[in-house]
Formats: C-alpha cells, structure tokens, sequence
C-alpha cells in the first residue's frame, strides 16, 4: 500500500528548514566525527550529487566509507532514547560496502552512529510519526551503536532548533 510521504512534502514546502538541518548534521560530523574516528583524513559533502548519500570519509590509508547524516528533531532526544533508522534511508546503504549512518541530535550533544550493514540486519517496526500516520523503521540493539557526547558548533548557536520540528 503506497502511502505519500509526509516529510518530503513538508521540506518541500519549507526547504529552508531541510537546508539548515542538512546543514547542521553535515557541518557537525565533518567537524567532530574525526576526533572519534582518529584515521580520517578528509571528509568530503555530495560525493555523489545532491540526491545521493551526503557524506564520503577517507582514511589515512585512503580507503573510504559513505556516511548519511541526520538530525534528530526529537526535544528529549538523548543517549538512552531508542535508537532509530527510517526504512526509507536503506537506498543509500543497499549497494555501498563501509557505509554508516550517523544521527545528530537537535542541540548538537550527542552524535549517534550505526554501521549501514548492522542496521540493514536490524528488525524493522511501524511507527507513527509526525509527518506519516506510519513509517517503517530499523532499531539496531543498544550495543550495535555508538554514542559519543559532544560540543555544539558555535556556527549553529544561534539557531532555534526546536523551530525547524514546528510545522
């Protein structure tokens, strides 16, 4: 049963809104993602165009890996809330070797990552959520990801970012 997808036509009609959340989660991965993972070398944006995975790191020994990054606009949004991957996002991981998503949430605090083959493994559920009256998602277990507590960019201080989850 095809059901449209509220999101989109959400940030369809508020790209402004879409923009500045890409642009957090990428700006705050390509920042603190290689103080976790100490071998990256240079993170690259669109490496494949504007519609394709966001990110590409390169490692010291030159090998890659594909990152899709995400801001989480939940407002208590925290280390121990439920990890969760929209089934939707399975198009960048289903064809790539070495792909990890990455969640930052609202207030730039907490950076979550899950390997993209732990999370194309994991069981997949239907919820609710605020733009679809159901959308499938994967939940990785708690101890297939990693959590990493971190600085906000000053960049993005000034931002509301509770503004940008109001319809």
């Amino acid at each position: 049963m095809y059901q449209t997808n509220g999101w989109r036509e959400f940030y369809k009609a508020n790209p402004e809104k879409g923009s500045i959340c890409d642009l957090i989660a990428r700006k705050t991965i390509i920042e603190k993602l290689p103080l976790y993972i100490k071998d990256i070398s240079y993170i690259e944006e669109d490496p494949f165009g504007k519609y394709d995975i966001d990110l590409v790191a390169t490692r010291n020994n030159g090998s890659k890996f594909y990152i899709e990054a995400e801001l989480r606009l939940i407002e208590n949004y925290t280390s121990s809330s439920p990890f969760q991957c929209p089934s939707r996002k399975e198009k960048y991981f289903v064809n790539r070797e070495d792909t990890m998503y990455i969640q930052i949430n609202g207030p730039q605090t907490l950076m979550t990552l899950v390997k993209g083959d732990t999370l194309m493994s994991s069981p997949t559920f239907m919820y609710p959520n605020r733009f679809n009256s159901y959308e499938f998602f994967y939940r990785p277990s708690q101890e297939n990801i990693k959590q990493f507590i971190i600085d906000p960019l000053n960049d993005f201080t000034s931002i509301n970012w509770r503004d940008l989850n109001k319809n």
